[in-house]
């Protein structure tokens, strides 16, 4: 595709640091964007510490296709994007030595979400907070509606690649075969070796928990269980074989 950008900067500094006062991109069709402020400190071997506070930036749909070629539909990342519409962020970009994370909120057209992730050679971490995202326009999936959750991860890096990984949160809500569930609890861990953790429901319509430990490594192994208090499967949709029905169990 063809297309012009304009650009404008002021730009202070030396050998050492260069202060960015302003930085606006923006292509003529108004659909790619930027606007952000920031500086470039340089060490003795180069780039040692750089920050971006990013006021709007923003890409359209049209421009997303154009660049990934459009959709392919195997259900991938570009057929994801393509169904998020229009997207736009908020927020910083910023690293000091080999430290970098970045924080926001992201913006499209299937909903908002707040980000705030950090990553090193030794550990990362990331955070997403959002409410009411539209996961059947994501999804590309009839059998979902909308969800809100509050999720993080966090865990061990060597040289780059991830070692153990821990995720933690709660899903508010979730609509899932026109039914909403609510207050839904995660909080796992996985490694090479295997994976361990829980994943619980205190719903009106039933609780449960299960919790396990799963190895994966030399030795394979499973260790669950799951206890369930007063779940109406038909009120949750999963059945219409046990109306009025409820299950109680280890």
């Amino acid at each position: 595709f063809v297309q012009r950008f304009y650009i404008r900067s002021s730009i202070i500094g030396n050998s050492r640091r260069a202060d960015i006062t302003a930085l606006n991109i923006g292509s003529s069709d108004n659909s790619m964007k930027l606007s952000a402020q920031g500086f470039v400190a340089y060490g003795d071997k180069g780039i040692s510490a750089f920050r971006a506070d990013i006021g709007d930036m923003g890409i359209s749909s049209q421009m997303i296709k154009a660049i990934t070629g459009g959709t392919n539909g195997t259900g991938g990342a570009t057929d994801v994007a393509a169904r998020l519409g229009d997207i736009g962020f908020r927020g910083f970009v910023r690293g000091k030595d080999d430290r970098y994370s970045m924080g926001g909120r992201v913006h499209t057209e299937a909903g908002d979400a707040d980000i705030d992730a950090d990553i090193s050679k030794t550990d990362f971490g990331a955070k997403a907070a959002f409410t009411d995202i539209n996961l059947q326009r994501i999804l590309d999936d009839t059998r979902y509606g909308k969800a809100s959750a509050n999720i993080a991860v966090s865990g061990t890096m060597h040289r780059w690649k991830p070692g153990r990984v821990e995720a933690k949160g709660t899903v508010a809500a979730l609509d899932f075969n026109k039914y909403k569930y609510t207050n839904i609890t995660i909080d796992g861990a996985y490694n090479a070796k295997g994976a361990e953790g829980r994943i619980a429901m205190d719903d009106p319509n039933g609780a449960i928990d299960i919790r396990g430990r799963l190895g994966t490594g030399a030795k394979t192994f499973a260790d669950i269980t799951a206890r369930m208090d007063g779940l109406a499967l038909s009120a949750l949709n999963l059945t219409d074989r046990l109306p009025g029905a409820r299950i109680y169990g280890d």
